[in-house]
């Protein structure tokens, strides 16, 4: 991230029907590095955490917002400093439940069920809420645990920790986000996990071996450029999860796992966002 970064708020005019997607869609168009959206809020709010001089990003996400027909809306450009991302991720956090297994922030009183997880987020992406990591934690709960798992952009460490809560032996995390990788350990250390989960820092590149299953919940761009590097790491038979897509973009991304040799098995939706899940063919 840019020392230049910048939290943009789109407020979206009140009432059913406010284009939540184009917004989300525009932010990311427009070069966010990470959203979060609040669409039950009045007003509805999406969020982008972008880098660049101030004047010529929120020029970026007006241009966007316009070409989406998006009007009416009431833009604001903050310091991360001053409004900083974790900010974004606490707001509205609860305890949510996935099967068995709850997520729940520091401080709030848990649902009576088999697996506990404290989450905390720190600037980290992955509390639960957000609907493209509830799609991977709701796959995970209806799946049998594998003897390791690979989870590409881990940041809080939330979907390697549920695996392992689910009987997975043992998970690779990977996040290029220092802040991340520090605040997963916590969480794993708080979970006694800390054991079973290995924490690596950049990308697919720095991973080494096959794994039988691999999640992947980031944004679109990042996925389908680094396919070559992430379909190596796919264990025959492997399971391969993709999540942070929005509508538009699963064909895109699917191409470019197909152009290499993976077929699709099935698609799951929540609130805008798509995870997707493929199979290589050998």
């Amino acid at each position: 991230m840019s020392a230049d970064a910048w939290v943009v708020e789109v407020r979206l005019a009140e009432g059913a029907g406010a284009p939540v997607l184009e917004a989300m869609d525009a932010l990311e168009a427009a070069g966010a590095e990470a959203l979060e959206v609040l669409e039950e809020g009045d007003p509805p709010r999406v969020w982008g955490l972008l880098s660049g001089a101030a004047p010529a990003v929120e020029r970026a996400v007006q241009d966007e917002l316009r070409a989406r027909s998006v009007v009416g809306v009431e833009l604001r450009v903050s310091p991360v400093e001053r409004a900083d991302w974790a900010s974004v991720v606490q707001l509205g956090l609860r305890p949510v439940v996935f099967g068995d297994l709850a997520v729940v922030p520091p401080g709030c009183p848990a649902p009576a069920v088999a697996h506990v997880l404290t989450i905390e987020t720190d600037g980290a992406f992955g509390s639960g809420l957000h609907p493209s990591t509830a799609l991977v934690l709701e796959r995970l709960a209806g799946l049998e645990p594998v003897p390791a798992m690979l989870d590409l952009g881990t940041g809080t460490g939330i979907l390697a920790l549920a695996a392992l809560a689910w009987g997975t032996d043992r998970v690779v995390g990977t996040d290029i986000d220092p802040t991340a990788l520090v605040v997963a350990a916590r969480n794993a250390a708080a979970a006694g996990l800390q054991d079973r989960l290995t924490l690596l820092a950049g990308g697919p590149e720095v991973v080494h071996g096959q794994f039988p299953r691999v999640v992947a919940n980031v944004l679109a761009a990042p996925l389908a450029e680094l396919a070559p590097q992430v379909v190596r790491l796919l264990a025959p038979g492997a399971q391969l999860i993709l999540s942070g897509l929005l509508p538009h973009q699963v064909d895109e991304v699917v191409k470019a796992y197909r152009d290499r040799g993976l077929w699709w098995v099935g698609e799951t939706a929540d609130r805008g966002w798509v995870s997707v899940e493929l199979r290589p063919s050998w």
